[in-house]
């Protein structure tokens, strides 16, 4: 037999077990690295990658430091802001000395399009149709999680009078008159006058029993009404669409600016204002001309 020994290439080792110095895996020097091989240990850091990650901190820390000094200049502003306005942090979301000063004269408000919006907008007034009232008890009753009626029971007195109804359908017509006259909720209770039924809307606005309108007709007859209202010396609350084209968006910017009188325009809530100083509503989120 010849003493010639035989390597198995696949292994690296002779047939007497000895290992073959440049087979791979041998755990000598590679050229390309010319350093001896990790050990495979998922949570080593190479050199390389520590690096990296040290040469992003100042980056960080200046972008850290822009921010900070960004929102401590905001806060600041903010509560000048809110100094000047003398409001505090826990306070309600509307300026107390615009909206909420003790009340005067009752701000005596007519709805004009007393739809199913038209009803939405004349309960958040303080004014709720005894249907409705009824069917919200009995909802509460039934499903403890059902607050509307909660809701509209521990709403504020808002210092408003409901005088008018415009509405040509007989029966919303009647809705609006009946919500008037139902004496149930903070605002309603305190009411002293009896509502008025208006066929015509600018026999509403020639008027001296109103003050302001609330607006929940179709859209397109949003714009001609802002601006005869306004011509005729109302505060007006619009629901959105305030208008359909810019040709009467200028037209009725021009006659708000010209009235001199505030219009408001819902744009993202369904809750009505009425932008008087005397009447004591929260302001929501609207477009103010």
């Amino acid at each position: 037999m010849s003493d010639e020994i035989r390597k198995d290439p696949a292994s690296g080792t002779d047939s007497e077990g000895s290992t073959n110095p440049l087979s791979p895996g041998s755990g000598s020097p590679s050229p390309e690295s010319g350093k001896a091989s990790d050990s495979g240990d998922p949570t080593t850091v190479g050199r390389r990658d520590l690096l990296k990650s040290l040469a992003a901190v100042p980056v960080l820390g200046l972008f850290f430091a822009g921010w900070y000094k960004k929102k401590l200049e905001e806060e600041a502003k903010r509560e000048a802001i809110m100094a000047e306005l003398g409001i505090s942090e826990g306070a309600p979301a509307f300026i107390p000395e615009a909206v909420s000063r003790p009340p005067g004269d009752r701000i005596r408000v007519g709805i004009i399009g007393n739809g199913g919006e038209g009803e939405s907008l004349v309960r958040s007034a303080g004014f709720a149709h005894p249907e409705w009232v009824e069917d919200a008890r009995k909802a509460a009753e039934e499903n403890f999680r059902n607050r509307g009626f909660q809701t509209f029971m521990e709403q504020e007195d808002l210092n408003i009078e409901l005088t008018g109804v415009c509405d040509v359908f007989d029966v919303r017509a009647q809705r609006g008159l009946d919500a008037a006259a139902n004496k149930i909720g903070p605002t309603a209770e305190r009411s002293t006058t009896t509502a008025r039924r208006f066929l015509r809307y600018t026999d509403m606005l020639e008027s001296n029993e109103v003050d302001a309108v609330l607006i929940a007709t179709p859209d397109h007859w949003h714009a001609q009404m802002c601006i005869d209202a306004a011509a005729a010396g109302k505060h007006i609350y619009v629901e959105k669409a305030m208008t359909r084209t810019e040709e009467e968006t200028h037209r009725m910017y021009d006659a708000v600016k010209a009235s001199e009188r505030p219009a408001d325009s819902d744009r993202s809530t369904a809750r009505a204002t009425v932008p008087l100083g005397r009447a004591r509503c929260p302001l929501p989120e609207t477009l103010v001309i």
